[in-house]
Parts: C-alpha cells; structure tokens; sequence
C-alpha cells in the first residue's frame, strides 16, 4: 500500500531537511532544531556533512532555539526537557571541531520561544512559555563575546510560537504567535534601549 502522504527527505547544507506535502502546503522540518538565520556559505563549507554518527548535546530537549552566531558557532537555547520542564540552560555547537560546549544560562527558563541574531552579533530571545499556558513577554539579549545575558525591554504582549525578524537598524519586527488562542498582531520592537 503507498503511503498517503508524499514525503522528501534529502540534505541540504549539511542538515536533514524533510518537506512533507499537507492540502497543497509544504511544510519544512530541520533537524536538530529549526535555524533562526541562514548560515552563512563559510560557515556551511565549514560545517560537517550529515552522517549518523554526530556528536551529541548533553541535554535532551524540544521547542527550543538554534541561532547561528556571526563566527558559524551554534547558539541552541533553551527548550522543553525531561519531565516537561522548560529549561534555562544554553549550549554551544562548534562545526570546526565537532564540539558542543556549555554557555551561560538564560535567566528565565522557557520554551516555545523565538530568537533571532542582532546586527551587532548579540541574540535576542523573546516570549516562550515557562510552563504550559503560561506564555511570557518579557526577553533577554545574550553577548557572545562576554557570554553572558542581560534583561531587554518587554514585549507588549506575552507570546509563544511567534517570529522575530531582525532588521539592520536595531528593530526587531515580532510577528503572531499564541497568547489564549492564535494571534494575528505584530509589533515593532527596539533593542536600542538593551544593555
């Protein structure tokens, strides 16, 4: 019997990509975690090809972030992990030499949240939920070169699920998400107030 739903799984820049075909829409899953911005084609050339064998992080975890940093490092924040707890604990994947390494934690635990990478190389995370329907607004900023992170203006509403899309001047467009049910709003955030 053939399988109902059309499936197609192949690599692409070094990670599994599987698009399945729903009513006419293709959706896009990557593994390990979906990526917050594009990698840069140094950082891709750099990066390991697919292979069964691949190092692994020391915490399992879902509904967490993956950012790629300016220097094609891995930023992988947060998440759900076991026991259903939302986790606080940050860690770092380094494609030159196939490590992963611990960073400082986030202050808030959370999962379901969204990130996206500053134009000055900084990570905003923002929302999430820290248990279920508990969603968050407020955000932190994460410094690589200090590895630390520090409190960033709030959204206005709480949110989880939402897309964050950095621009060059320093605003952050936050767009959907859940709260009590789907969202349709977005709002213009700024960072240029974040330490």
């Amino acid at each position: 019997m053939q399988d109902p739903i059309p499936t197609d799984l192949h690599a692409e820049e070094g990670l599994i990509t599987r698009r399945t075909v729903l009513g006419g829409l293709v959706t896009a899953v990557l593994t390990p975690a979906l990526l917050t911005e594009a990698m840069s084609p140094q950082a891709a050339s750099a990066a390991p090809a697919a292979s069964t064998q691949q190092p692994a992080a020391s915490m399992a975890r879902a509904f967490h972030t993956v950012t790629v940093l300016p220097d094609g490092r891995l930023l992988m924040a947060g998440g759900l992990g076991m026991g259903n707890r939302a986790l606080s604990s940050v860690q770092i994947y380094n494609p030159q030499n196939d490590t992963w390494s611990e960073a400082a934690a986030m202050n808030t635990p959370r999962f379901q949240h969204a990130a996206a990478l500053l134009p000055d190389g900084r990570v905003l995370v923002t929302g999430g939920l820290h248990r279920p329907a508990k969603p968050l607004s407020g955000a932190e900023i994460y410094n690589p070169a200090t590895d630390a992170w520090s409190p960033a203006p709030g959204m206005t509403l709480a949110r989880y699920g939402h897309t964050l899309s950095a621009r060059a001047d320093g605003f952050v467009t936050v767009i959907g998400g859940c709260s009590s049910g789907p969202m349709s709003s977005m709002e213009i955030y700024s960072t240029t107030t974040a330490s």
